[in-house]
């Protein structure tokens, strides 16, 4: 199953030791029932956020945002990542250079993008989470010379300024992270 692969890779790259037993359980894959939750949303004036298994949708002139979160987060639908999402839309201008600290699925730094920032940079401690974020930057249409997705902590990757800064992770995080940055 999808989602004992995905446990188990988790558990291998934090060299975990660990026993799965999947007795009793269905061979259902519940991995991509969210999937049937996951709909086209308009988000702010400027944005629509599309699942890649969506054909179906219409976007007016709004920029679309293909994502497939995969095992990381970010699909927009969480009231934290659409307040981000929604902010972004707000303020983002093509002069900006954005910096996603957590950037799970990519889905702040891809979106800043797509609404004219000039550059940006994701960092995530997950590798999971970095490969999909460069995915979904790559299916997004966006040079990877303008945005970069990073494995690693914040204080060993991070060395240019940004105009702007998202994370949308937990606030003990954010605290810790907050003594790192500068304005």
């Amino acid at each position: 199953m999808e989602a004992v692969s995905f446990i188990s890779e988790r558990l291998d790259a934090e060299k975990i030791e660990y026993k799965i037993e999947t007795d009793g359980c269905s061979e259902e894959d519940w991995a991509d029932k969210w999937k049937a939750y996951f709909k086209p949303t308009p988000v702010g004036n400027r944005l629509f956020i599309r699942p890649t298994w969506i054909d179906d949708y219409d976007a007016g002139d709004r920029a679309i945002l293909n994502i497939e979160p995969g095992a990381a987060f970010g699909t927009g639908t969480h009231d934290t990542t659409r307040l981000c999402l929604e902010v972004l839309d707000e303020i983002v201008t093509n002069e900006d250079t954005v910096l996603d600290i957590g950037c799970g699925s990519g889905i702040l730094a891809i979106a800043a993008m797509l609404l004219g920032a000039e550059k940006g940079f994701g960092v995530d401690i997950d590798p999971v989470a970095v490969k999909t974020a460069t995915e979904n930057g790559k299916m997004n249409g966006i040079d990877e010379d303008k945005l970069q997705f990073v494995c690693g902590d914040l204080a060993d990757k991070v060395t240019e300024k940004y105009s702007i800064v998202v994370a949308n992770i937990v606030a003990d995080i954010i605290k810790l992270f907050s003594t790192q940055v500068r304005a």
